[in-house]
């Protein structure tokens, strides 16, 4: 199945709504989304101050991941790019 990257934005989210968005995206594709897998996400703190997260999913399409991210609610999607390879520093002889 094909990995994705998501780049969401967070504008006018508090901390403790982040903490909800949170708590229902790990709970979607369990119960509504059981075609997605959620490997991991990367929250950031963006330029302006407000919350940026990039998202690792396996999905069936990106087409599938707007709508889990309209269920999800709370922010603006900027991009979804289909993941065509991971390197690591070892990939390229500088790492242990």
């Amino acid at each position: 199945m094909p990995r994705y990257v998501v780049h969401r934005r967070f504008a006018g989210v508090s901390e403790a709504e982040m903490q909800e968005v949170n708590i229902r995206a790990g709970r979607l594709p369990v119960e509504r989304f059981t075609d997605l897998t959620w490997e991991h996400s990367h929250v950031c703190i963006g330029r302006d101050g407000e919350f940026e997260s990039f998202c690792i999913y396996r999905a069936p399409s990106a087409e599938r991941l707007h709508e889990h991210a309209e269920v999800l609610g709370y922010h603006a999607v900027l991009d979804i790019l289909e993941i065509i390879d991971d390197v690591t520093p070892a990939d390229v002889g500088a790492g242990p």
